[in-house]
């Protein structure tokens, strides 16, 4: 007996290792699905290897811009060659940094380093040059196409006590072709705004006291409007406030450091140390509370550092916030409103990666309603579960290899795509085909890279 039970001991032994393994397999095989990926140069036509950003025609995604340490270029085949478009930019070309396309008006705004705008109302053909000193562009899009409650805004003065933001609303009368009108006001604003401009480029780049006082009336009140097309908004609760800090050193107060585009009625403005939410017209900000505490755990002092995403070209996309390598997480705002509710995610993490750029592509209009709402609230108001949001980070290992990873199910789970990257990674953008997305890095000296995914490739 005792003999045959040490036999039947051993085949349970034998029966629980296999199903020890099988088990194990099974929950490595879905930490994530890992595919192979071949990326190609596209740099046909550039006269630079500099490339800083990457942006697409809306109403036609063959169509990209690309801002260089050279001007801008275009494409109209997908990324596979290049032609400059720089008529009208200042000489010599500007570097580049930021490019925004208009979904209904079809109008590009360019942003230069130096703080440059640059606008474009025939598909970057022509440029005109809008005024200087401006720290950073964001759009809201009119989602319906109508050009109705479309915005773009522009910062300026963020590292002073009171920094500006201007409203422009060009959905109002200008729809796919410019009304002149309306044209006529938004021209009347830059003109008043910078009417000693050529006296600013000539001797006062430097002296920020001086340029202030030559700029016209348009900030010298609290608003400004051009029947009601343009208004300037004072930013005044990031007022420096010197105080010491426990080890010592002096705290100046906050400065903007971007605004975050969103297509809602609500808008973001990023600090070199919160995220702030505001209502429609930046009238009242205030910090989240939830997202203090929730870096006061992780024992963060201030979000500067960490690299931030809400883009979306057309649909509502959540903020995306990746907490640097040593964290290996991702901070996600889910609803985008007053209630402004937060999720820690250590989905990324727990794979042993974590975020150094991160791109979000958001298909669906319609607002997030996770941690927002309750069961009734949501079933009253028809609100879906989550948003429709595909998820696009590059990250890197202990090892500091750098991988793809993708996920369409808001950074629930991913998939890992091999393949060498490009060193010196600047960007990340995507494009949707018919059957998944066209992905493209932009690097500081190979230019760019190109890459294609299959939707049914993403777990």
């Amino acid at each position: 007996m005792i003999k045959n039970n040490t036999k039947l001991t051993k085949t349970q032994f034998i029966i629980m290792t296999i199903a020890l393994v099988i088990i194990l397999f099974f929950i490595f095989s879905n930490k994530f699905v890992t595919k192979k990926l071949i990326w190609e140069q596209t740099n046909t036509g550039l006269s630079t290897l500099t490339v800083n950003t990457i942006i697409a025609n809306t109403n036609n995604q063959s169509i990209l811009y690309a801002g260089t340490n050279t001007g801008i270029f275009k494409s109209i085949n997908k990324g596979k060659s290049w032609t400059a478009i720089n008529n009208g930019l200042s000489n010599p070309l500007p570097n580049i940094k930021k490019i925004l396309y208009s979904f209904s008006s079809k109008t590009i705004f360019a942003l230069s380093e130096g703080g440059n705008l640059f606008e474009s109302l025939d598909e970057g053909n022509n440029w005109i040059f809008r005024g200087a000193y401006f720290d950073d562009i964001a759009l809201k899009s009119s989602l319906n196409g109508t050009g109705f409650g479309e915005k773009i805004y522009i910062l300026k003065n963020s590292w002073e006590d009171n920094p500006i933001i201007y409203s422009i609303d060009i959905g109002i009368g200008f729809f796919s072709e410019p009304q002149q009108e309306t044209r006529t006001e938004i021209n009347l604003f830059y003109k008043d705004l910078y009417k000693n401009q050529d006296k600013i480029n000539r001797s006062n780049k430097k002296d920020i006291n001086k340029l202030n006082k030559l700029i016209g009336k348009a900030i010298e009140n609290n608003d400004l409007w051009y029947n009601n097309i343009i208004n300037v908004i004072k930013i005044n609760f990031l007022r420096k406030k010197e105080e010491k800090l426990p080890n010592g050193t002096l705290n100046i107060g906050e400065h903007i450091t971007s605004i975050l585009s969103q297509n809602s009625v609500f808008t973001w403005i990023q600090t070199d140390k919160m995220i702030y939410f505001c209502n429609e017209g930046f009238i009242f900000c205030e910090k989240n509370n939830f997202l203090r505490s929730l870096l006061k755990k992780e024992k963060i002092n201030n979000i500067g550092n960490f690299v931030v995403t809400s883009y979306s070209q057309i649909g509502i996309p959540h903020i995306y916030i990746g907490l640097g390598f040593d964290f290996g997480k991702l901070l996600i705002n889910t609803c985008l409103n007053v209630k402004s509710s937060w999720i820690l995610n250590n989905s990324l993490g727990k794979l042993g990666f974590s975020p150094i750029y991160l791109f979000v592509y958001s298909r669906n209009n319609s607002m997030d309603s996770s941690g927002c709402y309750n069961k009734v609230e949501k079933e009253k108001y028809k609100i879906p579960e989550y948003l429709d949001d595909i998820v696009f980070a590059i990250a890197k290992n202990k090892k500091q290899n750098s991988v793809l990873l993708v996920s369409k199910d808001n950074a629930k789970k991913w998939t890992l795509f091999k393949g060498d990257l490009p060193k010196s990674i600047k960007s990340i953008f995507a494009t949707e085909t018919y059957d998944g997305y066209n992905i493209y890095l932009t690097t500081t000296d190979n230019g760019i890279f190109r890459t294609s995914i299959n939707l049914k490739d993403l777990r």
